[in-house]
């Protein structure tokens, strides 16, 4: 009696050792390497249809562009992932601009894949305070962050020079006679013209409930 209620306790034991080891194997730590960047102008869409017959393309929007890697999860998929994105823009007239949002992924197939994501500026922003239609790559910068479950998981910077001196941590700065925080001016795609487009490219873009 004693060796049977041994045997069941051992193998009640091994039991849950295995369902623990299968739970680990499913779900790994996310991991999250940020691969390569991009600053483009995409010119507005235009449509066979329009709303006035004079209506006409004319103007580029300010693309922000990364591409990562996603790894772990649960069974090779991410619940969410949050990319935090800071801009910020240096003016003809020498003043900062600093642009901030956030896009959530969902569904993100994370065995080694490569994923897409953008972010936008307007092509009426550029106007009025770049002084031209299009803004000089150099004049930018790029800090991103990625999140899972609220955790930070990846962090890169990105420019074609180096930012401001003392801006160590611009993306961080605070409202000044130097720098402006411009709340509303860094879009994501389903936001502008282009949410119809590439699908496939970009990840699906979580959906608050009520919009």
């Amino acid at each position: 009696m004693e060796s049977t209620t041994r045997l069941l306790r051992l193998g009640l034991a091994l039991g849950v050792c295995l369902f623990l080891a299968a739970t680990v194997r499913g779900q790994e730590r996310a991991r999250i390497t940020f691969d390569k960047f991009e600053f483009n102008g995409v010119r507005s869409p235009e449509f066979n249809d329009t709303t006035h017959s004079q209506s006409k393309s004319e103007y580029e929007w300010f693309q922000i562009y990364a591409q990562y890697t996603a790894m772990g999860g649960k069974d090779g998929w991410l619940d969410e992932v949050e990319l935090h994105w800071s801009v910020l823009i240096r003016t003809p007239d020498g003043l900062y601009m600093l642009l901030q949002t956030k896009t959530t992924y969902v569904d993100i197939e994370a065995e080694g894949t490569k994923h897409n994501a953008a972010v936008y500026i307007r092509p009426t922003f550029l106007r009025r305070y770049c002084d031209k239609d299009r803004i000089s790559r150099s004049d930018v910068w790029l800090h991103v962050e990625a999140s899972v479950e609220g955790r930070v998981v990846a962090k890169e910077d990105f420019g074609r020079s180096k930012p401001p001196r003392g801006d160590g941590n611009w993306w961080q700065a605070k409202d000044s006679r130097q720098l402006k925080l411009m709340d509303g001016a860094l879009l994501s795609p389903d936001k502008t013209p282009f949410a119809a487009f590439d699908s496939d490219f970009y990840d699906w873009i979580k959906v608050t409930p009520g919009r």
